[in-house]
């Protein structure tokens, strides 16, 4: 398992375009009124020669992201790279502009529902984990099963004045440190324009003694005000085991070995380059 790392920029001139050409597993594409330059495997390929030469044509770059490669989501056998899984929605739901939001945020993307409300959505979710927004709401099989691994507390999911059976918020009751602050890039979101930490594409972290269940103790996305949820690869891989979909599940790439080592040290250099936007 390994990773490569894409760049979105604008239109690539001719001088620029034959120098990225000339080198190993680096592919480029066009996109829309831009250039996609995608790098193979990060820890053999041409990465750090793709930076440079963004960085001396001062080229204004739109966005950048790693992809984990080799991947295939079999969680009975896990790649021992990977130290732990973030639990994502596999859906999405509208959520209702009347919500009560702490904090708010520009539209479109409204803000984060604040704990001690009800979360209201436009329609009744479907699968086992669903994104409202930047939220996560659980069905209650789910809930249960996550309530074998950590304790917490279950806040009401409504719809059209209702409360919706079986779907919950769930808020955990134990955070920890998984996620490595140099695993993440910074910037603004594109729609809204607000600051914070976000996903590079593949996060990086170190599992901590006792991780089953947890929300992350370092703050990512709007002002850093989301917690992810966190499963050790042992209780991932048998909620896949159990559910088999209606859900997501992203790998958490262990920092100090091989390809976090490269995440790492193109992250120093890519954060310190002018992005348009980071979302």
């Amino acid at each position: 398992m390994t990773a490569s790392l894409s760049f979105t920029t604008e239109s690539l001139g001719n001088r620029v375009k034959s120098r990225l050409e000339r080198l190993p597993q680096v592919n480029i594409f066009d996109w829309q009124d831009a250039h996609r330059i995608v790098c193979g495997d990060i820890t053999v390929g041409s990465a750090d020669e793709v930076v440079d030469a963004l960085v001396s044509s001062g080229l204004r770059i739109e966005a950048f992201n790693f992809d984990l490669l080799g991947s295939d989501g079999k969680w009975d056998r896990p790649d021992p790279t990977l130290i732990a899984a973030e639990l994502l929605g596999d859906q999405f739901v509208f959520l209702d502009k009347g919500n009560t939001f702490d904090p708010p945020l520009p539209e479109p993307c409204l803000g984060m529902v604040a704990p001690t409300h009800p979360i209201h959505i436009a329609k009744k979710p479907i699968g086992h984990a669903c994104c409202a927004k930047w939220d996560i709401i659980f069905s209650e099989p789910i809930c249960r099963f996550l309530r074998d691994h950590s304790s917490g507390t279950l806040g009401p999911v409504m719809s059209k004045g209702h409360v919706v059976e079986n779907w919950h918020r769930f808020f955990v009751n134990e955070r920890l440190s998984v996620l490595a602050g140099p695993g993440v890039k910074v910037g603004n979101c594109a729609a809204c324009h607000v600051s914070g930490r976000w996903n590079a594409g593949v996060w990086l972290g170190r599992a901590p003694k006792g991780l089953a269940f947890c929300q992350e103790e370092l703050g990512i996305s709007h002002g850093n005000l989301e917690h992810p949820y966190i499963l050790s690869v042992k209780v991932a891989a048998e909620l896949a085991r159990r559910f088999h979909s209606g859900f997501g599940l992203q790998p958490i790439v262990n920092v100090d070995s091989l390809i976090g080592q490269k995440m790492v040290q193109l992250l120093e250099r890519i954060n310190g380059m002018p992005i348009l936007t980071q979302s």
